[in-house]
């Protein structure tokens, strides 16, 4: 390192390194967000799965609002994961299908959270013979 021009190039290689380690540093963060992110949305569609499945063991007849022990009533009501807490949300609503003679209910979850950008909704449509 006699002159200047070797000190540059140093300069210059340090200003390489680091902007390789801070690109580094960012794919880093991007891909433990995703990760994160992913944790808590499958997490969200399990328990709405799962509130789901208890609703379709219910009898047909505790799938009417106007009924006193109406599955939905207690809802929204707050679930704990090991990952979060989720509002849960639900409701079950009569539905048409064509071609069809029997009754139907529309069974339809909704599941919230804060770390969550958007809501996952899960639905299923019971059949009155189920």
């Amino acid at each position: 390192m006699t002159d200047y021009s070797d000190v540059i190039l140093v300069i210059g290689a340090l200003v390489i390194v680091m902007l390789v380690s801070l690109n580094a540093n960012r794919l880093i963060l991007h891909n433990s967000r995703n990760s994160v992110q992913s944790e808590v949305e499958y997490n969200a569609i399990a328990t709405g799965q799962s509130v789901i499945d208890e609703a379709r063991w219910t009898p047909y007849s505790r799938l009417d609002p106007s009924q006193p022990n109406y599955f939905f009533r207690d809802f929204p009501k707050k679930m704990a994961t090991k990952v979060d807490t989720f509002t849960v949300d639900g409701k079950a609503e009569a539905v048409a299908i064509p071609g069809t003679n029997s009754l139907h209910r529309k069974i339809t979850v909704t599941v919230s959270s804060p770390y969550m950008s958007n809501d996952v909704t899960v639905t299923y449509i019971k059949n009155q013979s189920d």
